[in-house]
């Protein structure tokens, strides 16, 4: 061998000058207040040189004590190697070297301080001069040390065929480990290093780092894994690379800790097949790689004798497990299927710090066995999915635009989850279906199922396993809830059905408290409320026989029957309190089962698309069965709302915005069952025909509940179906004078209002107010709420001076009965600030608004939506107040879009709105371009889902074309107002007697418009239309008494001294 203290000197001589000049670098660095890019680099390649030679010099001892032990080839060959090591440190020394002096000459007599302004240059100039001796050098430097590190390795590969070929050498094999370290620390040397060496052009060197860093001969002896990596393998290869960091990082850190990494997920997400690629991949990293079946105790332990087999000793799983732990090769051991939550996992850990631990299971619990890192198993990518589904489908590339769509609808109707799709894509390949008609071939395959066990009780016909196949293991799990007959697998099995029939993202908590402890709550606030219904005056003869009968219908008609509802959610026996550790306990379980999917983040639940599926469409699952566990369902939603006056606050907001999705889903599926079993009876020849649904309270109460979630949300139309019908229903059973008519008809109006159906909302309250006087008196808070809902619309109408005196006096008697901070009396108040603004009084507005605004954030919250309402009309106020109101209102409206974006997504009709407010603010705020485009993107959606009618769209236009004029774009506006103008828009809100208050406004910016334009005629004409049709506002002649009528008039003097003024201009 070569001499070892030569290496060794050579390799302490390096090192002593890399320090001294890496330390020197950093000097200079520092003083002259700036890191330049050549000596960044040249100091990147100190640290390298420093790392290879530390290995060098490790490597060297620990092979100086095995070298007698060597065979004679291996001997001659390993002189050559350190040989050749001798030379390249020699060369490497006298580089450095080299670089040491040329330090010296930069920073000149004076060394690193700067003695003044004309030293600093001096040394700016002579480092300059050695700029291309200073590139030579890093080049240079970089070439010893990727030379060092491809010599190192060849010495590690003769050392690796050593081992893997002398493996009962016991004094070598105790240097695999140290080896193997050492080669992790070079291979990320290496990869490091390559992209620094591409800017130094030098494709040779970069060619033989490609080379040295290909995997060296394997130490791999055992190699046990489930089955061979599917050629259909598709993606995760980040996590693969993920994983590999991981293990390579603890390694080369030498955590002194056993290395553990937990791959947790779905059924069918393919964490097996994923353990067995990461496996093969890295074969010749690991000695020996085993496995073991922990599907069970009894599989664990005999996949153990196995491996105690393997190892000479008992055949027991402890000596099995004692064996890995003595071994100092490095090993891989796979726990594959972990599932159970019984299974005590960590007693099949081998003791100690040696090798390293794959685990796969479905439960998340057993994430706190990892100690390098873990991996959550769900759905794989988009694009990942669809390559999946076709190579099982064995669809020739390359796959056109069209197959990609008919694959990413399949992939994503069965959840992204590669089971699945390779289901598919076999039934595909075996032309049971084609890829355009998978989706509606699966629908067949559950209906053929189901008819199936419905008949006969079991599945006759094999002709459909590979649909079945995907769902067996969540069949298996199932079965066995049932079999454990516990009352936690029970509730466990109630709220799968349940959360089935809900939409499969987004399950909360907070739906089953509320569901479970909603209905006390109601019963609670009616006895308080009960007094409030009453009149303020004795009731005549005839009320009193009219609410007797009332109260009669009400009894007769009531549900006795108990709600259907999950055991766990319902009140039993002598302890009727929410019980929320059995429904905690029932939701541990499942989550164990990877059943469902708890999100610490969102504090939220989920299920994959498939289980969600499987579970409700189960083919045991008879019609009837599935039409049970949707009322149950849906029984759930309706008892987490409360319905006003007691579900205000922004809690209530949040849980009905959070159960829209779950709402539209559940009421979904019941209308398909409920189509279901039409066409079965249809099917069978019945004698006495089966009588329609029944309409009963508790459905009542139900769609009153949804169309709350169905208002708040912007979805009108689905809102008012529901309240129609409850309203008919009431009005025929009760009367329209009973408080619950009265309720559901002003309820109904609101959705009108926010239809801009003013005629039809304003002839409801009409009919509630006058009820609401007949009934209750002329001073009950009833009345007074009736008053102000009324106004509001008269408001909407143009009838200003009918709207003022309703508000007037509704806000005096709400204040005398209820007091000023009640809800309904801000409310109110907010009501009267719109009526101001309407009279262009804009100081009495903005009073009212502030005080609006400060109460309701005092009772109902700063992001409640009545609370944004009345922000937003605040800041509309400023806009025509102007001056430093503007930024305020800036602010304002960024709030309120932010926070109703938050609540109630970005494309709802509040939100839009905010859009739109938003943008008239910068507007006058001069911020033009932005303002644009907000509104430009903001019409089309507000077209689409409000219509090109709504009045909300109408004024988004009518702001829109003021930009534009602003811009100078005056054609592109005119077109804008004339088609906003037009007069059959306004219809549905419109008085006979007048024109609505939005189309004269709109016609006034279309004035102001043609003459920014120069059409000065054009303007005369729309003034002359404007002064007929301002004799209209407010209804009842009073027109002319509005500031507008004053402001028109000065505008049509200004228009004729301006034509007239351009008359004689021409005429000069």
């Amino acid at each position: 061998m070569a001499d070892p203290f030569s290496i060794v000197a050579g390799t302490i001589g390096i090192i002593d000058v890399c320090v001294k000049v890496g330390v020197y670098l950093r000097d200079v660095q520092n003083a002259s207040g700036g890191v330049e890019g050549e000596l960044t680099g040249l100091a990147q390649e100190i640290e390298g040189l420093l790392s290879v030679n530390e290995s060098i010099r490790e490597v060297s001892k620990k092979e100086q004590s095995l070298f007698s032990n060597y065979k004679f080839a291996d001997q001659q060959n390993l002189r050559g190697l350190w040989q050749h090591a001798g030379q390249l440190q020699n060369g490497c020394k006298n580089n450095l070297d080299m670089f040491e002096r040329l330090l010296m000459d930069i920073t000149g007599p004076h060394g690193l301080k700067t003695a003044g302004r004309i030293d600093g240059i001096r040394k700016q100039l002579r480092k300059q001069s050695k700029d291309g001796l200073l590139s030579q050098i890093r080049v240079e430097l970089s070439t010893d040390q990727a030379s060092l590190q491809t010599l190192l390795l060849s010495v590690l590969n003769l050392c690796y065929t050593r081992i893997s070929f002398e493996s009962n050498d016991n004094s070598l094999a105790q240097l695999s480990e140290d080896i193997k370290i050492l080669d992790y620390k070079l291979q990320a040397q290496l990869s490091s290093l390559r992209p620094k060496l591409v800017l130094t052009e030098n494709s040779q060197l970069c060619d033989s780092i490609d080379l040295v860093t290909r995997p060296l001969l394997s130490l791999n002896v055992h190699f046990d894994i489930p089955h061979a990596v599917n050629s259909l393998f598709t993606g995760r290869d980040s996590h693969l690379r993920d994983l590999k960091k991981s293990l390579d990082d603890a390694i080369t850190a030498k955590i002194s800790i056993q290395k553990r990494y937990v791959v947790y997920g779905l059924s069918g997400s393919g964490k097996t097949e994923f353990c067995c690629k990461f496996a093969q991949d890295n074969r010749q990293c690991f000695w020996g790689i085993f496995w073991i079946d922990a599907s069970s105790n009894q599989n664990a332990k005999h996949s153990f004798k196995s491996i105690a087999k393997i190892g000479g000793v008992e055949p027991n799983e402890r000596a099995a497990m004692s064996w890995l732990s003595s071994l100092n090769r490095p090993w891989l051991l796979l726990i594959d299927n972990a599932d159970d939550p019984s299974m005590r996992v960590e007693d099949y850990l081998p003791p100690g710090e040696q090798g390293f631990i794959l685990i796969t299971t479905r439960n998340p619990r057993n994430r706190y066995l990892a100690t390098i890192g873990s991996r959550e198993f769900d759905r794989l990518q988009d694009d990942e999915a669809s390559d999946l589904l076709l190579k099982a489908s064995n669809i020739a590339k390359p796959w056109s635009y069209t197959v990609r769509q008919q694959a990413a609808r399949i992939t994503e109707a069965l959840g992204f989850l590669p089971l699945a799709l390779i289901s598919a894509g076999t039934a595909i390949f075996e032309r049971l279906c084609t890829l355009e008609d998978y989706i509606p071939y699966l629908k067949r395959s559950w209906e053929r199922i189901r008819e199936q066990m419905s008949i006969l009780g079991t599945r006759k016909d094999d002709d459909d396993e590979n649909t079945m196949h995907v769902y067996s293991s969540y069949e298996i799990i199932y079965l066995g809830l049932e079999a454990k007959k516990t009352q936690t697998s029970r509730d466990a099995i109630e709220l799968l059905k349940v959360f089935s029939f809900l939409h499969y993202e987004n399950i909360r908590v907070k739906f089953m408290t509320a569901a479970a402890t909603n209905p006390r709550r109601e019963l609670e606030a009616q006895k308080n409320q009960s007094s409030e219904e009453e009149p303020l005056r004795p009731k005549p003869w005839s009320r009193q026989l009219k609410d007797f009968l009332f109260g009669f219908l009400e009894i007769v008609f009531r549900d006795r029957g108990r709600p259907v509802l999950p055991s766990v959610l319902r009140s039993i026996g002598l302890t009727p309190e929410f019980d929320i550790d059995r429904l905690n306990m029932a939701l541990r379980i499942l989550s164990q089962l990877s059943m469902v999917t708890y999100h610490e983040k969102t504090d939220n639940y989920s299920m994959h698309p498939l289980v969600h599926t499987w579970v409700r469409e189960r083919p045991q699952n008879r019609i009837a069965e599935q039409a049970i566990w949707c009322e149950a369902a849906i029984t759930t939603l309706a008892q987490c709302i409360l319905i006003p006056p007691f579900g205000t606050s922004e809690e209530d907001e949040e849980m009905r915005r959070d159960l829209l999705p779950h709402v539209d889903q559940a009421r979904t599926y019941q209308n398909e069952i409920a189509l279901k079993i039409a066409a079965r009876q249809g099917k069978r020849k019945l004698i006495v025909p089966v009588p329609p649904p029944v309409v009963n309270r508790q459905k009542i109460i139900q769609a009153v509940k949804f169309s709350l979630v169905y208002e708040q949300s912007g979805k009108w139309d689905e809102a008012e179906r529901l309240q129609l019908m409850v309203k008919d229903y009431l009005c025929a059973k009760l009367g329209t004078e009973h408080p619950l008519s009265m309720k559901i008809m002003l309820a109904l109006s609101g959705i009108y209002w926010q239809q801009t159906r003013a005629k039809e909302a304003a002839e409801l309250q009409s009919q509630v107010l006058q009820a609401c006087m007949n009934s209750l008196g002329l001073k009950h808070p009833k009345t007074f709420k009736a008053m102000d809902t009324l106004g509001a619309t008269r408001c909407l109408q143009g009838r200003f001076k009918e709207s003022h005196e309703l508000h007037d006096k509704a806000i005096k008697g709400m204040t005398e009965i209820l007091g000023a901070k009640h809800e309904d009396t801000l409310l109110a108040m907010n009501n009267f600030g719109r009526i101001k603004w309407m009279y262009f009084q804009f100081e009495e507005a903005k009073c009212w608004y502030l005080k609006a605004v400060a109460g309701m954030k005092e009772v109902l919250g700063e992001h409640h939506l009545e609370t944004l309402i009345a922000t937003e009309n605040l800041s509309i106020t400023y806009i025509d107040l102007g001056g430093g109101y503007l930024q305020i209102a800036h602010d304002q409206m960024e709030m309120v879009l932010k926070t109703r974006r938050e609540k109630l997504g970005k494309e709802a009709p509040w939100t839009l709105l905010a859009i739109c407010n938003l943008a008239r603010v910068k507007s006058a705020l001069g911020n033009m371009t932005e303002a644009e485009e907000m509104l430009g993107a903001a019409i089309p959606i507000a077209e689409r889902d409000l219509g090109k009618d709504h009045f909300g769209t109408l004024a988004g236009k009518v702001h829109y074309a003021q930009i534009l004029v602003r811009l100078g774009r005056y054609d592109e506006a005119e077109d804008m107002f004339t088609g906003v103008i037009e007069r059959q828009r306004y219809h549905s809100a419109a008085r006979d007697d007048g024109e609505h208050p939005d189309r004269i406004l709109a016609m006034n910016y279309l004035l102001e418009c043609y003459q920014k334009h120069g059409k000065i005629d054009k303007s005369i004409e729309i003034c002359d239309e404007l002064a007929g049709v301002v004799q209209t506002i407010g209804g009842q002649g009073l027109g002319k008494q509005h500031v507008f009528a004053k402001r028109l008039s000065k505008k049509h003097e200004e228009l004729l001294q301006l034509r007239a003024k351009s008359s004689g201009s021409s005429s000069s």
